[in-house]
């Protein structure tokens, strides 16, 4: 997975808050949040770049806070296994004024080719749920989530 701000100007920001992937069948989820890192760092195993750290307000949780104005950053998760010919949703809660292309949050496979793509295409500072449907491969892929924010100037978070 792979969350991208890479827009300038105003409305550039980019917050991230809980990433599932639900199986069909079974509907079994896979739970990424960020509720047992300590604010201010890295999530554990994954990389982070720039300004990229988990960030909280005390009162709705802890976020992936990918930057702000005029901070930029990149956070990339260790990889994972989809599995074989099942059919998947990925969803994700997100905030911010990253609402151009290339920012936001990707689920890429091993050799970097992107299989779903969450954007938000407003500004605002309410998590919104955004999500895609992973079609079913033949063979078991090795998958990874990148969250970018490239935007700098006003909103970028």
């Amino acid at each position: 997975l792979k969350a991208v701000l890479a827009q300038t100007g105003g409305w550039s920001k980019m917050h991230v808050d809980t990433i599932q992937f639900s199986m069909v069948p079974p509907d079994i989820p896979l739970v990424i949040d960020f509720e047992n890192t300590a604010i201010n760092t890295c999530p554990s195993r994954w990389k982070c770049t720039g300004e990229a750290k988990v960030n909280g307000d005390g009162t709705s949780g802890k976020f992936l806070n990918l930057g702000h104005d005029n901070d930029v950053g990149t956070a990339t998760s260790p990889a994972y296994m989809l599995p074989s010919d099942v059919k998947i949703r990925m969803t994700a809660l997100l905030a911010g004024g990253a609402n151009a292309p290339g920012n936001g949050v990707y689920l890429l496979t091993k050799d970097g080719n992107e299989i779903c793509a969450l954007e938000r295409p407003d500004d605002t500072n309410t998590l919104g749920m955004v999500s895609c449907d992973i079609p079913g491969s033949s063979k078991a892929r090795e998958v990874y989530i990148k969250a970018v924010l490239t935007q700098t100037g006003g909103w970028s978070k």
